[in-house]
């Protein structure tokens, strides 16, 4: 399965989505859509013409639910069973400390108490820190250091996640590709945890602020 888009995090999202059902050779365009172009390749217009339908998955869906934490009960869960494991936010810095919340419809600011700043998005709409400067994405030895910095490593049990799991998606495809073994989408981010806290603000804690500093706060 090749799969582009115009938008990197959308390729990703899709591609994790049949990762998850049970695609095991899914391949994205580096570069998408305009990489695609700027190479001289063919494009077409037109209506496609459509593939012959399946009549067989050829496995029962999901066939590898081991990537993907749904829900925050489920963070929470994890990290019960394994005190270590890393809490990786992909937002933007401005959205990790609290600044902003990063969408319109999140009226509230913070991330889950405990994650970490997997330095990836310059903003809610981006991924700029996992991308050269031809739109490619950068192999994950390039990122890995500032990674590292928030204890982040190819040996840690991670869950990324963004705000909606379009950017985490994009951060898990280029660990996944460097061979990194424990690591999950955790889908819900901070929109499913946001609204978690409203309802259990004690199980589901949120920090506020840089906790790499004094002035971060933890709201329960």
């Amino acid at each position: 399965m090749i799969v582009y888009s115009t938008d990197i995090n959308a390729a990703s999202r899709v591609a994790f989505a049949a990762l998850w059902t049970g695609v095991n050779n899914i391949k994205i365009i580096d570069g998408g859509y305009k990489g695609w172009t700027k190479s001289d390749y063919q494009v077409k217009t037109g209506r496609a013409t459509l593939p012959k339908t399946a009549t067989d998955f050829g496995v029962e869906v999901p066939a590898n639910p081991q990537y993907e934490i749904k829900t925050p009960a489920e963070v929470v869960a994890q990290q019960k069973q394994d005190p270590d494991l890393v809490l990786a936010s992909t937002r933007s810095w401005q959205e990790f400390t609290g600044v902003v919340s990063g969408y319109s419809y999140i009226k509230d600011k913070g991330e889950p108490k405990g994650a970490v700043y997997a330095k990836s998005s310059l903003t809610s709409a981006d991924v700029a820190y996992l991308l050269n400067k031809d739109g490619t994405i950068k192999d994950v030895s390039q990122i890995a250091p500032a990674w590292e910095k928030w204890g982040i490593k190819s040996t840690s049990n991670i869950d990324f996640y963004c705000g909606t799991g379009w950017r985490a998606a994009t951060a898990f495809f280029i660990a996944y590709q460097g061979g990194w073994k424990n690591i999950h989408l955790y889908d819900g981010g901070w929109y499913a945890w946001d609204k978690a806290n409203k309802k259990d603000a004690a199980t589901y804690p949120v920090q506020v602020g840089d906790p790499h500093s004094d002035t971060v706060k933890y709201l329960d």
